[in-house]
């Protein structure tokens, strides 16, 4: 486990935006910039069975599972306007 990711935050503060859409989009590049980060966090020269090993662990991340609730919110709204 890199140091990174020992340190990923639980919750992300709220991204803002003026409705879903916004916030959702927000929220994804807050997640981007976190996966980014993450992803640099391993060292050049990692052995490739433990990189192997680490590969999806961020989706389970609890930045990551947020991104489906974002989405859910414009889904929401748009079957709400429809």
């Amino acid at each position: 486990m890199s140091t990174f990711q020992r340190h990923l935050p639980g919750s992300l503060p709220d991204p803002g935006g003026a409705d879903s859409v916004s916030k959702a989009h927000r929220r994804q590049q807050q997640v981007a910039n976190l996966y980014t980060r993450w992803r640099g966090s391993f060292p050049d020269g990692i052995d490739l069975d433990k990189l192997k090993d680490a590969a999806g662990q961020f989706a389970y991340t609890d930045a990551a599972v947020q991104v489906p609730e974002v989405i859910a919110a414009v889904t929401a709204d748009a079957a709400a306007a429809a």
